[in-house]
């Protein structure tokens, strides 16, 4: 271990040396690649926003956390951050668009100059009345140091260490959290995903957050961990002054001796209020150890499929993999068509052999799941003439719920794609297809002219399948459409129209914002059971012999585009004429 003046080690359950508050003074944060606690940056991020600068993928916007790619990671495998469930932020800026000012408690700009200085106008991450918790698969040293610029929320700052998160991160396996508390005592507490506890005598100098020395605001405090496997030990800093260093083999009578994994480290609050970071940087002194477990490597991106037809605003075909991989939590989805909408897995949503292809995402109709694939890069997610949502689907679906197949909830402006328990529930927006007699159905839902729904009865009637036609375990093909200047909405299985509504001709879709586009749920909830792949969002409305052609062509094992037309993509085409929803597929494996 390095050695530093001051060091203060905490050794057993007794401290024998303590900081009172009057020996801090109010840091101006420390920028990323400055820190004086190692020399060797791994994972380092300023939260530069893309309209300044930064790299693509990281706008002000609120959105799911696992779009965010690591400003720099020094060649380092690992390139996104890993979200924590039930988090979300965005990038801020004291000059810039986001929500700085937008909530309570209000970033305190009125103290000074960012509030001492961290945070910046090129970006910070912020929370709106979410816990925060993001960090990064580590693996690269034996010993190391997390840290970041926070201002202190009403509860805690945590750092952590630990195994591959499976929820939220100071719960994961063989972990050593330590916790910054934010309530003017300057305790500081150390927590193994079962048991906390205080460590006697530290005072880290924070003050609580409506302190009035701070005119009744907080300020920015820079929160460190130095983590030595080797030793088994922990040293605290805040400001990085040292506040001790903890044996963890002796501390609390021994019951956090068994250590900790560097597989994850990351950053987290626990907070109802908003929340500042800024400044996230992970490093050491000496050479990575190149320790086992060999990290799995990310998913290689395969690029965009050359000669898309246009109007393709994203495709995920999951092709990245044909199964989950051992040892991640989370898997990327690449959006194929150059939209730049990459997707992560969250939750217990994970990649399976694909129904086309050698991948897709397979859900378990739990809470917490989906693919996230964020608010849309430049806002490409915002339709206006028409748009086409397409997938391949093998479904479990017993009509007692919701399940999304594709949701971006934006209050009045969302685009939703669908299943519901009742085709009839929605009504009142005016757009049932089929009998009212409480039958499931699958909607469409749009703002044209004020929110609405295309719900299409699964009752059997008419041309329309039951729902035991299409949850009879085979790959069955939907897509549902809306053309603004004929005012059609249409909706397709396996080829076939079940449904249309034709409303005003020249009304345009009011869509885009916020919130994050997800595949399989709507941000957790709501999720699917089964299976999808070839997810597709169109800014435009596919025409029938297209929606036929892209189902041919799936059934002939190939994506939606390829090949052109020929001897088996026709013949194909010749069966859904004849037989319609009959037609039956190879099974899901």
């Amino acid at each position: 271990m390095r050695s530093l003046s001051g060091r203060i080690f905490l050794l057993g359950a007794a401290v024998a040396w303590t900081f009172g508050s009057a020996g801090f003074a109010v840091a101006a944060g420390v920028p990323a690649g400055s820190s004086i606690l190692f020399t060797i940056p791994d994972y380092t991020d300023t939260f530069t926003g893309t309209d300044d600068g930064g790299i693509p993928g990281r706008p002000y916007i609120a959105v799911g956390l696992p779009s965010y790619p690591i400003e720099n990671n020094f060649g380092n495998p690992r390139t996104h951050f890993i979200q924590q469930p039930g988090s979300a932020f965005s990038i801020a800026s004291d000059a810039g668009p986001g929500f700085v000012q937008g909530g309570a408690p209000a970033y305190p700009t009125s103290l000074g100059v960012n509030a001492s200085g961290a945070g910046s106008d090129t970006g910070f991450t912020q929370t709106g009345g979410n816990n925060l918790g993001y960090g990064v698969e580590y693996y690269l040293r034996d010993e190391y140091v997390v840290q970041v610029d926070a201002i202190q929320v009403t509860d805690r700052v945590d750092i952590t260490s630990g195994d591959l998160p499976t929820g939220g991160h100071i719960f994961t396996t063989n972990s050593i959290s330590v916790f910054f508390r934010g309530d003017g005592t300057g305790a500081a507490s150390i927590f193994n995903g079962a048991v906390d506890t205080t460590i006697p005598g530290v005072n880290t100098g924070i003050a609580a957050w409506n302190d009035a020395a701070n005119g009744g605001q907080s300020r920015w405090y820079n929160y460190a961990v130095r983590y030595d496997r080797p030793d088994n030990e922990i040293e605290l800093y805040v400001d990085q002054i040292s506040l001790g260093v903890v044996d963890l083999d002796t501390f609390a009578g021994g019951i956090y001796s068994a250590g900790f994994s560097n597989q994850f480290v990351g950053v987290s609050t626990n907070t109802g209020d908003r929340t500042w970071t800024d400044n996230f940087q992970v490093g050491g002194d000496g050479a990575q150890t190149g320790m086992p477990p060999v990290p799995p490597m990310p998913h290689p991106n395969p690029g965009v499929i050359p000669g898309l037809p246009a109007g393709l605003v994203s495709f995920w075909d999951f092709d990245e993999a044909d199964g989950p991989v051992p040892g991640r939590t989370l898997n990327f989805a690449y959006d194929r068509a150059g939209g730049e909408n990459h997707g992560s897995f969250v939750g217990v949503a994970e990649r399976a052999p694909g129904l086309v292809g050698v991948g897709s995402a397979l859900f378990h109709d739990a809470a917490g799941e989906g693919v996230n694939a964020g608010p849309g890069v430049g806002n490409n997610f915002s339709m206006t003439n028409g748009i086409t949502v397409e997938t391949l689907f093998v479904t479990s679906f017993d009509g007692s719920d919701q399940a999304e197949f594709f949701r971006k909830e934006d209050g009045g402006n969302r685009i939703l794609l669908s299943f519901q328990s009742d085709a009839n529930t929605n009504n009142a927006f005016g757009q049932l297809i089929g009998s009212d007699a409480g039958f499931p159905g699958i909607s469409l839902g749009l703002n044209t002219g004020g929110y609405a729904e295309m719900d299409v009865a699964l009752d059997g009637l008419d041309g329309r399948p039951s729902l035991a036609q299409i949850a009879d375990g085979n790959v069955h093909h939907l897509a549902a459409t809306y053309d603004a200047a004929t005012g059609v909405r249409a909706m397709y299985i396996d080829g076939v129209l079940i449904g249309m509504f034709d409303g005003a001709d020249n009304v345009p879709i009011v869509s885009g914002g916020a919130a994050a586009a997800f595949i399989g749920s709507t941000n957790g909830g709501e999720p699917f059971p089964g299976t999808l792949d070839e997810v597709a969002v169109w800014n435009r409305a596919l025409s029938a012999s297209e929606i036929q052609f892209h189902f041919a062509n799936a059934m002939a094992g190939n994506n939606y585009f390829v090949p052109e037309p020929g001897t088996t993509t026709m013949a194909v085409l010749g069966l859904v004429g004849l037989c319609g929803i009959g037609l039956r597929r190879r099974r899901n494996k």
